[in-house]
C-alpha cells in the first residue's frame, strides 16, 4: 500500500480500534493483538476494548499473534479478524457470531472474515502443529453463506481500501496516523457473546 495499512484511520481512529469498536456490538470484550506499536493502540482502549503485544510479530507467522490473543482471553467462542481485513456488516457480524460451533463466512462461494472459532478448538489451535496456519482448524467448519461482499476484501492496496469505504459509506474521514505514533497490527480475536 506504500505505508502500513494499520496506519490509515477511519472517523480519527486506528483501523484495528474502529474494527474493534464495530465487534464490541456482537461480542462481550475485544481484545487487540498489536505488534511493534501496542502503545500507540493501548490510548484507546476501553473497558471492552484491550490491547496486548505481540512482541515477536515481524517474525512470526499470523497464526501466532492468534495464540498469543487466545491465551489472553477467558474461555468462550472468539471472532478472529485479521487488521487488513475490515469488519463486516452489522448483519453479516451477527450471522457469523450466531452460528454454531466454528464458522467461515462465504460469500458467492469465497471464504472470507471474520472466523469464528469455537471454545472446542481452542487447545488444538493453541497446541497443535499448524503448517497451513488457521486453516487447518477450519475443516469442519460451519459454512455461513453472507450477503455482504465485505467479507472478501483484504485492504492491501489504496485502489481496494477506496473501495471499502464507497462500499459502506461516504461518512467516514480518511487519514494516515504518522508512523511516530504507529499503529502496525497483527490480527486481533474476540470474545464473542455466549
Amino acid at each position: 500500500m506504500g505505508f502500513p495499512k494499520a496506519h490509515l484511520t477511519v472517523d480519527g481512529l486506528p483501523a484495528a480500534i474502529h474494527q474493534a469498536r464495530t465487534l464490541t456490538a456482537v461480542c462481550e470484550s475485544v481484545l487487540v493483538v498489536a505488534g511493534w506499536n501496542a502503545t500507540g493502540l493501548q490510548r484507546h482502549a476501553s473497558e471492552r476494548i484491550k490491547v496486548i503485544a505481540s512482541p515477536h510479530w515481524w517474525r512470526e507467522e499470523p497464526l501466532e499473534s492468534v495464540r498469543r490473543g487466545l491465551k489472553a482471553l477467558p474461555d468462550g467462542d472468539v471472532l478472529i479478524l485479521p487488521v487488513d481485513a475490515p469488519a463486516p456488516t452489522m448483519t453479516a457480524l451477527t450471522r457469523i457470531a450466531n452460528a454454531s460451533g466454528t464458522a467461515v463466512p462465504f460469500y458467492e462461494g469465497a471464504r472470507g472474515h471474520p472466523i469464528k472459532l469455537a471454545h472446542e478448538l481452542r487447545e488444538h489451535v493453541l497446541s497443535k502443529p499448524a503448517p497451513a496456519g488457521l486453516r487447518n482448524f477450519l475443516t469442519d467448519a460451519c459454512r455461513v453463506e453472507v450477503e455482504d461482499a465485505g467479507v472478501l476484501l483484504n485492504l492491501n492496496k489504496p485502489a481496494t481500501w477506496a473501495r471499502w469505504i464507497r462500499f459502506r459509506s461516504t461518512t467516514y474521514t480518511l487519514s494516515a496516523i504518522p508512523k511516530s505514533q504507529g499503529t502496525e497490527v497483527e490480527p486481533h480475536a474476540q470474545r464473542t457473546t455466549q
